[in-house]
């Protein structure tokens, strides 16, 4: 399977908390600094709509980076063995040095699918 950068190749630097929109698509986003990103709600539109958050820079030493990704509103994050809670989404902490990534999917009214998840994703609490 080829990695996200051969299948995307389109990177944004994120540095603080942020809500991610339909034109977030598809755009890998390294988050260098520990933040939460709020995934847009179902209601924007975006159905099989893929969101790449990588933690820490491709093979970078960032340090410890904690990232929350949240569904917007009431969405619901399915998969990587999550229970589904309104809500509640996945969280991770990078302790640099590697590569932290999750890819999440847009299904249908209020429903997440992690496409894929590094080891060390959890659900949010």
């Amino acid at each position: 399977m080829a990695s996200t950068r051969q299948r995307y190749g389109v990177d944004a630097t994120v540095t603080g908390n942020k809500t991610l929109t339909a034109a977030d698509s598809g755009i890998i986003q390294n988050v260098t600094a520990t933040a939460t990103i709020t995934l847009p709600t179902g209601a924007a539109g975006i159905v099989g709509a893929v969101y790449i958050i990588r933690v820490g820079s491709t093979g970078a030493t960032d340090g410890a980076i904690t990232v929350n990704v949240t569904p917007g509103g009431s969405d619901l994050v399915n998969g990587n063995g999550f229970t589904a809670s309104a809500g509640k989404g996945a969280v991770a902490t990078n302790q640099g040095g590697g590569l932290t990534e999750i890819v999440l999917q847009y299904g249908n009214t209020n429903n997440w699918f992690i496409v894929s998840a590094t080891p060390g994703w959890t659900r949010q609490p």
